[in-house]
């Protein structure tokens, strides 16, 4: 009966489809083992094919055998008792091979293992490197001015080296020009998806590709320039899809990066100075570059306790309050058209940033009990503080970045 030759003949082959399957997951299980871009880009290959090949196994061991029942016993092909030619074909050139490696089964062993060995030797000689470096056709230039310069500082030194660049610019009076065009870009809006404060500003450089100059001795001498027209200005270069890999590997926007942990940011910014000039005569990096943290001037905003309980609120009640006028709270959306805009309410910007005069706003007490003076509920207080601190698997960071030349 055809279920009886079906069942029989998948019975055969389920132990070899079965450890073939297996064997092939093992191939694929190292990839797990990658680190860096490669696991990146293999992980989810591996977890793909590996997920591929069990659902083909599940399919050749259960709609395989049913599908066979239905369409094979009507088959003209399952009716023949010889071979075809192709079948044929194929077990005479298989049928040589099989002989061969038989009766010289010790010397292909042998040969195996001598390969194997030559290998391992010439694995142990040569450099990784994953991707070569790309000419991208492009260069960003990242400056980062020291914490705290506000959005106008920046752009004062932003607009010196737009004159820079626009001298280098590929034009009708400079047809030998380096850039053929540049665009840049000031901080990062805090709701990005890699927020960045406004003394950080990115260039990204169109390269002339017939300039007669290479493209590294121009970013040589270019930030040699720079450096000597901006002093205490950070500036690294690098190219724009290289510097976004890096990011997207380390959390840092650069090639090689050094994390220090610790508790104490003035001990972490010590120590980070140490590794800068300890590594800065490295050959082959570029200037190194500490992630600029730095002490800031605050306002605090202190709540007093003891007058919390007098007047009968909490702190979230307060603090509530507090981010409402200055940093504003959504309350609804405006529909024009097609576009949404949000509805924030908040206090005026002069008002925002009159901080001696925040002392006199004025809390509505919970169950209509009247009003009270912010003043008479915290302590304003001049002070000091980081200007970002940096965090990795809740520890303190601070790191210190480099580019391969």
């Amino acid at each position: 009966p055809a279920l009886r030759v079906i069942y029989e003949a998948s019975i055969e082959i389920r132990s070899a489809i079965v450890f073939g399957t297996a064997m092939v997951i093992l191939v694929f299980i190292p990839l797990f083992a990658l680190s860096g871009m490669e696991g990146r880009l293999f992980a989810p290959l591996g977890i793909a094919y590996i997920v591929s090949i069990l659902a083909s196994l599940l399919v050749s061991l259960t709609v395989t055998p049913v599908l066979s029942y239905y369409l094979l016993p009507e088959a003209p092909a399952t009716h023949r008792h010889d071979d075809s030619p192709l079948l044929r074909f194929l077990k005479t050139q298989a049928e040589h091979l099989v002989r061969f490696s038989m009766r010289w089964a010790g010397t292909l062993l042998a040969i195996t293992w001598i390969l194997v060995a030559v290998c391992v030797f010439l694995l142990t000689q040569i450099g990784a490197d994953f991707l070569p470096r790309f000419d991208e056709g492009s260069v960003q230039v990242n400056f980062t001015l020291p914490p705290g310069t506000s959005l106008e500082a920046s752009n004062q030194i932003a607009d010196a080296v737009d004159r820079k660049f626009r001298a280098m610019r590929k034009s009708a009076s400079n047809p030998d020009g380096i850039i053929l065009q540049f665009s840049r870009k000031t901080g990062r809006a805090e709701n990005d998806e890699h927020a960045d404060p406004v003394n950080n500003t990115e260039y990204i450089l169109s390269i002339n590709p017939d300039a007669t100059e290479s493209r590294d001795e121009m970013l040589e001498k270019l930030v040699k320039d720079l450096k000597a027209e901006l002093p205490g200005v950070d500036i690294e270069n690098e190219q724009p899809l290289q510097h976004l890999i890096s990011h997207m590997l380390t959390g840092v926007k650069a090639q090689i990066a050094i994390k220090v942990f610790g508790d104490d940011l003035d001990v972490l910014r010590k120590t980070a100075e140490r590794v800068k000039h300890s590594i800065k005569d490295v050959p082959g990096i570029t200037d190194p570059v500490v992630e600029a943290i730095g002490s800031i001037e605050e306002k605090h905003i202190k709540l007093r306790g003891d007058s919390l309980a007098f007047h009968g609120v909490d702190r979230l009640f307060v603090a509530d309050f507090i981010s409402t006028a200055l940093k504003g709270e959504e309350v609804g959306q405006v529909i024009q058209g097609q576009r949404r805009f949000d509805v924030i309410i908040r206090l005026e910007d002069r008002f925002r940033k009159d901080f001696a005069n925040l002392r006199n706003l004025r809390l509505e007490l919970p169950d209509h009990r009247g009003t009270v003076a912010l003043s008479e509920l915290a302590k304003f207080e001049e002070g000091m503080g980081a200007n970002e601190i940096s965090r990795e698997n809740a520890r303190r960071r601070i790191t210190i970045r480099a580019n391969a030349m």
